[in-house]
C-alpha cells in the first residue's frame, strides 16, 4: 500500500509563507524540476490565502519522502504546517491527535479496491492462521 508504484493517492493540508499565485498553483500540478528529480502533485486546491500566507490541500500519488516540502521550495514557498489527512479512500476526519479507531476489512476493500486483500475471497470474513505439521 505504502510503495510509490502502487499510485495509492495521499491527501494533505498544507499552510505555505506567501501567497500562492495561480500560476504557481498549475505549475506545482504540471510538475517542477529540482535538483535532478521531477516533483508533481496529483492536484493542489487553495483553501484560503493571504500575502502573509497560503492554505492549501495537496494530493500526492507516491509519498516520497519530505516531497511536500522540496515541492514548495522548489516553488520559492516554506511549508510551516503539514498534516496528512487522507490516504487512498481513507479520511482522518474528526479524529482527535493521538488517538486511533480500527478499520473494518469492509472499510479497507471499499478504500482499496485494487488492492489484493480486496480480492481475496475472505474479505468479508476474519482472517485466520492454521498450521499444518506434517
Amino acid at each position: 500500500m505504502t510503495d510509490p508504484a502502487n499510485q495509492v493517492p495521499r491527501t494533505y493540508v498544507v499552510t505555505v509563507r506567501g501567497d500562492v499565485a495561480e500560476d504557481v498553483r498549475r505549475r506545482l500540478e504540471a510538475g517542477i524540476v529540482s535538483g535532478g528529480e521531477s516533483l508533481c502533485a496529483r492536484s493542489v486546491e487553495v483553501r484560503k490565502k493571504s500575502r502573509r500566507e497560503t492554505h492549501l490541500l495537496v494530493e500526492l500519488t507516491e509519498g516520497r519522502n519530505r516531497e511536500i516540502r522540496r515541492l514548495f521550495e522548489a516553488a520559492g514557498h516554506d511549508v510551516t504546517r503539514l498534516k496528512r489527512v487522507g490516504f487512498g479512500g481513507l479520511a482522518l476526519g474528526d479524529l482527535p491527535p493521538g488517538k486511533w479507531r480500527t478499520v473494518s476489512k469492509a472499510e479497507l476493500a471499499s478504500a482499496f479496491p485494487e488492492a489484493p486483500f480486496a480480492r481475496s475471497p475472505l474479505r468479508n470474513s476474519s482472517l485466520t492462521c492454521t498450521k499444518h505439521v506434517v
